[in-house]
């Protein structure tokens, strides 16, 4: 059943225009993890990354400034961030796994390949139960690419463990 979602206008996602002054056609796949975020419908890490991949689309030439900035407002509170990787390396190495990712056209993995990875993750010292301690990147079995490393087919493990 389709969201019924309070900024979708016209099929465009609102919050991307009002963060980013672009006009980004929202895909389904994209209301439903935005629907399952916290909050829903709002300011979240599914809109935050749609932002980031519009930024990215239109070639912003400030495009990885706007990204870290958009990043930091995201992960301001304490309990989202990782003590052993510091919040601008964090926002630096989320920034470059998205533009990599939309770069290539968002090629996602399949749902065997991330529970795959998971096992790797889970089994791994450097795993926190939700993020990598070594990269800060989350790990998780999202269907969403831009809430979860595993999900994206352009990156890897920093230990090439996977």
């Amino acid at each position: 059943m389709p969201t019924t979602c309070p900024y979708l206008q016209e099929g465009r996602c609102s919050i991307v225009l009002q963060r980013t002054g672009i006009e980004w056609i929202a895909h389904p796949r994209a209301c439903e993890a935005c629907s399952k975020q916290t909050p829903p419908q709002g300011w979240n890490k599914a809109t935050m990354g749609l932002c980031i991949a519009a930024l990215h689309k239109a070639k912003d030439p400030e495009f990885e400034k706007k990204a870290k900035a958009l990043l930091a407002e995201l992960y301001w509170h304490p309990t989202t961030t990782i003590k052993s990787v510091s919040l601008p390396r964090r926002v630096s190495n989320y920034a470059k796994a998205i533009a990599k990712w939309t770069a290539a056209g968002q090629p996602k993995r399949t749902d065997a390949e991330v529970e795959s990875i998971l096992m790797l993750c889970r089994a791994c010292s450097h795993f926190n139960g939700e993020s990598c301690k070594v990269c800060g990147c989350r790990v998780n079995a999202s269907q969403a690419g831009v809430a979860n490393k595993a999900r994206m087919r352009t990156e890897f493990c920093p230990k090439l463990k996977w």
